[in-house]
């Protein structure tokens, strides 16, 4: 089944939509029943970048979705597509605004929550990106923080050497699943990449007492 195939059957099978159409590969535009209609791109990269995502919002789209679970944003996309009003994220995005009275102010609760959580801290004067799993915190002391973002419900050894081969070097690892726990021996593999792992509570508390 091709991208596009599956997007349609979930599109169709949605009670929130009344009818869509592709007006590109990559573009559809969504109809529903007491909502106005949008247009959403689906695009399929290991990395989405700027050149990506500027002429699909030239398009007229208000929600950019990228439909692989392994891919991801890169900050030059990310801060393109909030500049200019549109929503971004992983295909689930896109299911959210469907039930939305605006679809262009979707978020991902997986990035939105910490990033949220994190720009609220009385001590963290900015909130950037790397990319959309690896976040940077300038802090009140000066110092900016990279900080790793694992989904995984419990968080092992080995998920933190992945999230390292995967994101490059990080100083802290939040655990981003607010189920399921944190494994033996996590602490002692990012402590041997010079890292410390937190859930959102902890790292909160980490910015905290940070001098």
């Amino acid at each position: 089944m091709t991208t596009q195939e599956f997007v349609s059957k979930a599109l169709t099978a949605s009670r929130d939509v009344s009818d869509h159409t592709w007006v590109t590969s990559e573009i559809v535009e969504i109809e529903r029943p007491e909502k106005q209609t949008f247009r959403a791109a689906v695009i399929a990269k290991k990395m989405v970048f700027l050149d990506h995502v500027k002429p699909l919002s030239a398009s007229g789209v208000e929600v950019i979705v990228n439909f692989p679970k392994v891919g991801m944003w890169g900050a030059d996309a990310i801060e393109f597509c909030e500049a200019n009003g549109v929503a971004w994220g992983r295909y689930g995005v896109l299911l959210k605004a469907l039930d939305a009275d605006f679809p262009a102010e979707t978020r991902d609760p997986q990035i939105q929550f910490p990033r949220r959580a994190l720009l609220q801290h009385t001590r963290v004067k900015q909130v950037g990106f790397i990319n959309d799993q690896l976040l940077t915190v300038r802090h009140d002391t000066g110092k900016v923080l990279r900080i790793a973002l694992v989904y995984n419900y419990d968080l092992a050894p080995e998920d933190i050497r992945n999230a390292r081969e995967r994101l490059g070097e990080f100083d802290l690892v939040l655990k981003n699943n607010p189920n399921g726990s944190i494994l033996n021996g996590v602490a002692e593999a990012a402590e041997s990449m010079g890292a410390e792992v937190f859930e959102i509570a902890g790292i909160l508390r980490y910015l905290g007492r940070l001098k």
